[in-house]
């Protein structure tokens, strides 16, 4: 469950600086 988090959490974190 965390691990499908960070994955989110850093896809997320791309899609906000792009």
């Amino acid at each position: 469950m965390r691990a499908r988090l960070q994955v989110l959490g850093a896809t997320n974190a791309q899609a906000v600086i792009i």
